[in-house]
C-alpha cells in the first residue's frame, strides 16, 4: 500500500511532500548506517534529528560535527544534529527513520507507538534496522514486527530501507 493511499480522508502526508523541499527528518539511532543516512539527508539540505542513545555521541555529533564511535573519519554537516530525548527525535517531523540496532529495536518503537506524531497521525516511517527480532510469535522479521507494535493504520505502510553494512569488528 502507497501511503497516499493508506490514509485518504486527510493525512496531511500528500501536503507536506509536495509543497516543501526540505524536509525535517528524524532518525532513531546514531550508530554508523543511521548516520550515513542523515548525512546523505543533510548534504541535501534537509534538517535531520539524530536520535542518540550515548550522551558522548550526541555531543560529538553536535560539538565536533563528526560520529566518533560509529562512523569515525566522516565530516557531518550542520544541519544534522543529535539530540538524547526521543521524544524530541521523533516529535514534528515529516519523515521518521529508525535506524537502531535490532535488539532494541521493539522497545524503542513500543515507546515511540506513544507520542501524538505516531498515535494521532500516519507519519511516514522508514526502516533502516537490518535483520529478524525474536518475539512471542516466534523469530519474525523486523518490518512485520514493527508493525505490529504501531497503531493499526500503519499496517502495509511502512517503507523498509536496505543498504550497505557499516559492520566493523571481527565478524565484519
Amino acid at each position: 500500500m502507497d501511503w497516499r493511499t493508506a490514509n485518504p480522508e486527510g493525512s496531511n502526508m500528500e501536503n507536506r511532500v509536495s509543497k516543501r523541499k526540505n524536509f525535517k527528518v528524524g532518525i532513531l539511532g546514531a550508530g554508523a548506517w543511521g548516520t550515513a543516512v542523515g548525512k546523505v539527508l543533510a548534504d541535501k539540505g534537509h534538517n535531520v534529528e539524530i536520535w542518540a542513545y550515548e550522551k558522548e555521541v550526541a555531543l560529538s555529533i553536535n560539538r565536533e560535527h563528526h560520529n566518533s564511535r560509529y562512523l569515525m573519519g566522516v565530516q557531518l554537516p550542520e544541519l544534522l544534529k543529535a539530540v538524547t530525548d526521543l521524544a524530541e527525535a521523533a516529535g514534528g517531523k515529516d519523515y521518521l527513520l529508525i535506524a537502531v540496532p535490532s535488539a532494541f529495536i521493539l522497545e524503542t518503537v513500543r515507546q515511540i507507538a506513544q507520542f501524538s506524531s505516531i498515535m494521532d497521525d500516519l507519519l511516514p516511517i522508514g526502516v533502516l534496522s537490518k535483520g529478524f527480532v525474536e518475539t512471542d510469535r516466534g523469530i519474525r522479521l523486523i518490518v512485520d514486527s514493527i508493525e505490529d507494535n504501531l497503531p493499526e493504520r500503519y499496517k502495509g505502510s511502512l517503507v523498509y530501507i536496505s543498504g550497505p553494512s557499516h559492520a566493523d569488528g571481527p565478524c565484519a
